[in-house]
């Protein structure tokens, strides 16, 4: 942008224009490049992320059966409850009795 700037004045409409559409397609490449290194760094943040919660719910399942626990309770963006055995799972029950509640309606 600067040599353009600097240049403007000496060149003719023709490589003005020819500068411009350079330039413009320059922006352009460099906006992709942009997006995919962002795309990309989202991505093996997402893996990472995902590599290190299986490996720490590991460990709490582990543990949890180690130590007699039935449910491990973190504050996590992921949700509350870092491990339950599989016994206190209701959500069957609990989506039968939904179900039945809302027959004939």
């Amino acid at each position: 942008m600067e040599d353009y700037r600097n240049e403007e004045g000496t060149m003719t409409a023709k490589e003005q224009a020819l500068a411009r559409e350079l330039i413009e397609t320059k922006r352009q490449q460099f906006l992709n490049y942009q997006q995919a290194v962002s795309d990309m760094a989202a991505r093996q943040d997402q893996e990472m992320t995902h590599a290190v919660l299986e490996e720490v719910n590991g460990y709490l399942a582990e543990y949890a059966k180690k130590h007699g626990y039935a449910i491990i309770l973190a504050a996590t963006s992921y949700g509350n409850v870092a491990y339950a055995n599989q016994e206190l799972d209701i959500t069957e029950e609990v989506l039968k009795g939904l179900n039945k509640s809302h027959e004939g309606q």
